[in-house]
């Protein structure tokens, strides 16, 4: 063999070699499907530089910017090794930092992640602001340092210290749930100090489970720490299990879909409150995410133990909570001890149909997954208010009103019902003003399929009443007003769900936090005579 060919023959072993025999740290990747939102249940936010890093030496692995849905791809090569853990940090001029830390990928894994990005309330420029840093410590009751590498089995403690640039405002900590308000998660929370311990339950819980805790500064800067724990449950798996009922079976519907016109975000206190319309229940209790400047999410009803248990039967440590977008493959998206789900993901949309089911939950087993239906969230509207004219002058003092729905909304569950009702406001007195109240003293509903109205202010149908002078046949000449709704929503029900749209809501109780101010009013001005 010649010298030349002994040299190709070499040169393309070592090429062999280097492309098959030898591990590329490009070989087995994870990815990270990153939605970055506004708020529990909101939009998503477009335009933030989202990196990932090695969770120990810092070091960037993979960078992307978010789309106008609040989507991220982002790639992690090298797992052929095994799993890697990872920190995600995102960053947008005008809006606070957001982080998440040690969270675990494996190879050819597809992890979705929901990630929260504030707007800014001390300093936009994200440059100038520093992440908090978060420290956990774990013990036992007695106090004594918890041993992480063994099974957890009772009731333990976390203490989580926050060194920050700026004030810490809150610290929330859930075990297999990522914490957030009060009104969407069960959490453990702590308001204005760098340092809390908390008490942590594992009932219900087995096997591999995350620990999540949510730092939140004074700039509303973001850190959520991941911490995998093993979780040996001490529940005796009963013979015969309790399975759960859906509410139908007791008429009220399975799911209540809602979607609302405005952003609230919910962080904080205790201060939203459930109000939940008794009309519907029994008890009171391409990917893209919510519409910007909106709120979305799905309440998912059954009926437990607490409800309809037989006495025979122990009682769950609670119920386990899947979805679907198939209505065939459910995925597992939460655990809770109530008889009700807040499902707030980013990955709802209107228009977009969801299946859900549920389980009851003995320690490491659950009881036959039982099927609740399915929901389409409908779209936002807005109401237009057409007559009078915002400005008119020489309106008549017996107006008719006359507005409509932005949009018809389209729904493959039935046909869409809007619900209005109206108020006049007095201009100058704007302390009181007039409402139309039905011939039983209620306030009066306009339900309509059309999406415009037109309501003369004389009826057979309801009398206008004015809150300091009574009931009055017209308004008062030359005088100025101001016309608005009162509330506003559309709503479609069948057989086991309801979707909600709502507009606004001053106060009567449709809207679930309480008031959803109207967008505008009209300003006229009555004739002279």
């Amino acid at each position: 063999m010649g010298k030349k060919a002994a040299f190709v023959i070499a040169a393309v072993a070592v090429i062999f070699l280097l492309f098959f025999g030898c591990s590329s740290p490009y070989e087995g990747k994870g990815t990270l499907r990153v939605f970055l939102v506004a708020y529990n249940s909101g939009h998503g936010v477009e335009s933030a530089v989202v990196t990932v890093k090695d969770h120990e030496t810092g070091a960037v692995i993979f960078t992307d910017t978010t789309d106008e849905s609040g989507f991220a791809h982002l790639v992690v090569p090298g797992l052929q090794y095994g799993p890697r853990f990872v920190d995600i940090e995102a960053k947008k001029n005008g809006y606070a930092l957001s982080a998440m830390r040690g969270l675990r990928i494996e190879n050819g894994e597809i992890k979705v992640v929901e990630m929260i990005m504030k707007e800014a309330k001390l300093s936009s420029d994200p440059d100038n602001e520093t992440f908090p840093d978060v420290t956990l410590e774990f013990y036992d009751m007695n106090n004594d340092p918890l041993d992480l590498t063994s099974p957890i089995s009772g009731q333990f403690q976390v203490k989580v210290s926050v060194n920050a640039q700026n004030h810490v405002s809150l610290i929330y900590l859930s075990l297999g749930n990522v914490p957030g308000s009060g009104f969407f998660t069960e959490r453990s929370v702590a308001e204005n100090t760098p340092e809390a311990t908390f008490t942590v339950d594992p009932t219900g819980w087995t096997g591999e489970t995350e620990l999540h805790v949510v730092v939140y500064d004074k700039n509303d800067n973001r850190v959520h720490v991941v911490k995998y724990l093993n979780i040996q449950s001490t529940t005796e798996v009963p013979q015969n299990m309790f399975v759960p009922a859906p509410a139908t079976d007791y008429g009220s519907p399975n799911l209540i879909a809602y979607t609302r016109d405005d952003g609230i975000e919910f962080y904080g206190g205790e201060g939203v409150i459930q109000k939940v319309r008794e009309k519907y229940h029994l008890v009171s209790r391409e990917v893209k995410s919510a519409p910007k400047g909106t709120n979305l999410w799905v309440e998912v009803y059954w009926m437990g133990y607490s409800d309809v248990g037989d006495p025979s039967l122990p009682e769950p440590d609670g119920y386990n909570v899947y979805r679907s977008f198939d209505g065939e493959h459910y995925q597992w998206i939460g655990f809770t001890k109530n008889n009700y789900y807040r499902d707030h993901s980013p990955l709802l949309a209107p228009g977009k149909r969801i299946w859900y089911a549920v389980s009851s939950v003995y320690g490491g087993a659950e009881s036959e997954r039982v099927e609740l239906g399915s929901v389409v969230p409908l779209d936002i509207f807005k109401v237009r208010l057409l007559e009078p004219e915002d400005g008119a002058i020489g309106v008549s003092a017996q107006p008719t009103l006359r507005w409509s729905s932005d949009r018809a909304l389209n729904s493959p569950e039935g046909e869409v019902v809007y619900h209005y009702s109206t108020l006049i406001m007095d201009f100058v007195q704007s302390e009181y003003y007039l409402l139309p109240v039905d011939n039983y003293g209620y306030l009066y509903d306009w339900s309509a399929t059309q999406t415009e109205i037109s309501a003369p202010f004389v009826s057979e149908e309801y009398q206008w009443l004015h809150t300091k002078a009574g009931f009055t046949e017209r308004l008062e000449y030359s005088k100025t007003y101001s016309w608005g709704m009162y509330y506003a929503y559309a709503e479609v029900a069948d057989e086991d769900s309801v979707a909600m749209s709502i507009a606004c809501d001053l106060g009567i109780g449709y809207d679930p936090f309480g008031e959803l101010p109207p967008e505008k009013y009209n300003e006229f001005t009555t004739t002279d005579e």
